[in-house]
């Protein structure tokens, strides 16, 4: 016993906060009852394309099937359920099955709340042929390594794509929004310094970027109203780019401060938010961004697909 205790020790401050969580900030039961062992999850480890084999989906939310593969050398927080497919099957074909649109149908049946394992156990999930098993399982994998190029690298350009996603497992609803160029150093400036914009607007700003709109004055011509939690301020392109260029700019702009409001952007630091110094390079920089990103989404979607093909003939046979 000493021994573990030393042991649990070191996860002491750890293990008081996750008894908080529980107790709404009360320690209202010993810290090292909070401790788990989970031995089957470390065994269920192997590392197969940088994922482990046991999938996780949480226990409370709108979506009572989101359902995906760990990353190896991982352990589910609190909060998570963790799935394994036992000795019969893996996780990843497990995954397959459960976000496949068949099973997410059969599964609005299921009562709202807290779901386990047995829950899934209870929809009767089918174990298919050995290829169609494994086609499953490579898709799924597939899947698990867009997603996480979609959450981990091209969110920092559309932020509001984890959101997207989430709320969306077939990824059909529009992911295009809020953007964040990625700034260089040669040939880019600010909202604030670059020759053609212009900022408008005296009164004190605070807080963070909320909104923007793209509003057409019949006198004044088109600007972008930017709203923060105090002030606003109107950007307006300079004379020059025609109709048709000077709308795709002022769309682009837009998304632009959508992607300010996004991450909470400062209020005060709209004017600093980076632009290159041509408006030109902002549309080809747009572009190229989206020419990426539709192709991320393009294969998520074709791998969905795949997956929800092989279920439907599976359950067909």
């Amino acid at each position: 016993m000493p021994t573990i205790e030393q042991h649990l020790e070191r996860f002491k401050p750890l293990l008081e906060d996750t008894v908080r969580g529980y107790g709404r900030g009360r320690l209202y039961r010993p810290w090292w009852s909070a401790h788990n062992p989970r031995a089957h999850l470390v065994a269920a480890d192997p590392d197969v394309r940088g994922w482990a084999d046991f999938a996780v989906t949480a226990r409370w939310g709108d979506r009572k099937l989101l359902t995906g593969l760990a990353p190896a050398r991982t352990l589910p927080l609190s909060g998570l359920h963790a799935l394994t497919g036992g000795t019969t099957t893996n996780a990843a074909y497990l995954v397959g099955l459960i976000n496949s649109t068949p099973v997410q149908e059969l599964a609005e049946a299921l009562a709202p709340g807290s779901v386990g394992q047995d829950d899934f156990a209870s929809l009767g999930l089918p174990q298919f042929d050995v290829t169609t098993t494994r086609a499953i399982e490579k898709s799924v994998r597939n899947l698990a390594d867009l997603v996480r190029r979609l959450v981990t690298i091209r969110s920092r350009t559309w932020p509001e794509l984890p959101a997207v996603l989430r709320a969306d497992l077939t990824l059909t609803s529009p992911v295009m929004g809020a953007w964040l160029p990625t700034a260089h150093r040669r040939g880019w400036g600010t909202i604030g310094s670059v020759t053609w914009l212009t900022v408008e607007g005296d009164g004190p700003l605070s807080g963070v970027v909320e909104q923007a709109n793209v509003v057409d004055d019949e006198l004044f011509g088109r600007r972008l109203d930017v709203h923060c939690s105090k002030g606003t301020r109107r950007i307006r392109v300079a004379a020059g780019p025609d109709h048709d260029t000077e709308g795709q700019l002022y769309d682009v702009l837009n998304r632009v401060v959508g992607g300010l409001a996004a991450t909470r952007g400062s209020a005060t630091g709209l004017s600093a938010a980076s632009i290159p110094v041509d408006p030109q390079a902002l549309l080809a920089t747009y572009a190229k961004d989206e020419v990426t990103l539709a192709a991320d989404v393009q294969s998520y979607q074709q791998n969905r697909a795949a997956i929800d093909q092989l279920v439907l003939t599976g359950l067909a046979s």
